[in-house]
Order: structure tokens, then C-alpha cells, then sequence
């Protein structure tokens, strides 16, 4: 009903979807690499299937976009007084960026057909680093450095007063 909520809801589902892509493990993973052996233990999959869950593992990205607009939320109603009218008029963004952000690297690496075996699971393959970078690892760095933790500061001066 409220903002938070939906904010918590979206990030709520967006970690089960993570877990069942973290859940599948090596399972989805090519069993075998030109009829040789074995890529990785209890590896049974095949390409759509790496494929399948590195999209899960990639769009999970979405997760921790989701905390940063948390922390947004959290300085609009505790530092800036917003109320829940306000919030409603924005609400869509807490969500649009998130969600965009994540689908948006997802199909993108698929299209550059990048994901394949990343060792514990299918994801964007060791030889593509700088795509982790750029569509994850860079992007959580972003989110908590310049989002999270200046908000969070912010909120801590406050509530200090």
C-alpha cells in the first residue's frame, strides 16, 4: 500500500528470482565441452540453459538498485519530510530504474551472447570481464558508493541533531 512497501515488495521478489538462479548452481552449466569430459561437477546443462540462468543471475543486479532507492526513500520522508502523496508521484522511478537497469544489462548480454560458464554457475563468462564490470560489479560499486552511503550519511547528521 505504501511506497516502502512496494519498494520492499519489488526487492523481495527480485531476491527470489536471484535465489532460484543461485539455488540451480552448476546444474545449468554445459555438461560437456566437445563431447570430452565434464566441464564442472554435477554440471547437466546445455546452452539455453546457461543462457537461462546467467539472464536470472545478471538481472539480479536489480537487487541492490533496489536498496539504493530504499535509501532514497528514507532520505525523501526522514530528511526531506516527504509524505506518502509526494512519494506517490515518484514511486515509479524507485521501481523503472531498478527494473530497467536490470533487464536492459540482461538482454543486452544476451545479445552479445556473453553468458556461459562462470564456475559456480552460468553467468557472463571470464573471458568478457570487462562486460561484469560494466554490467554489474561497476554498477553495484556506483549504487553503494555514491548512493547508498551519502544517503545513509546524510540520514545519520540528521537524525543527530
Amino acid at each position: 500500500r505504501t511506497v516502502q512497501y512496494q519498494i520492499i515488495l519489488g526487492l523481495s521478489l527480485v531476491d527470489i528470482l536471484g535465489s532460484i538462479g543461485m539455488f540451480l548452481g552448476t546444474w545449468p552449466i554445459p555438461a560437456y565441452v566437445n563431447d570430452d569430459k565434464p566441464t564442472v561437477y554435477l554440471a547437466s546443462g546445455n546452452d539455453l540453459t546457461c543462457a537461462a540462468q546467467g539472464f536470472l543471475m545478471q538481472a539480479y543486479v536489480v537487487a541492490p538498485i533496489y536498496n539504493a532507492s530504499l535509501s532514497l526513500y528514507y532520505v525523501f520522508v526522514v530528511k526531506l519530510g516527504w509524505n506518502e502523496n509526494k512519494l506517490k508521484k515518484v514511486r515509479w522511478w524507485f521501481h523503472v530504474f531498478p527494473i530497467g537497469i536490470g533487464l536492459g544489462t540482461a538482454i543486452a548480454a544476451m545479445a552479445l551472447n556473453i553468458y556461459g560458464n562462470a564456475t559456480w554457475w552460468c553467468w557472463i563468462s571470464p573471458e568478457w570481464d570487462l562486460y561484469r564490470w560494466t554490467f554489474f560489479f561497476g554498477i553495484i560499486w556506483f549504487m553503494g558508493l555514491v548512493v547508498v552511503i551519502p544517503s545513509m550519511f546524510m540520514l545519520y547528521l540528521h537524525v543527530r541533531k
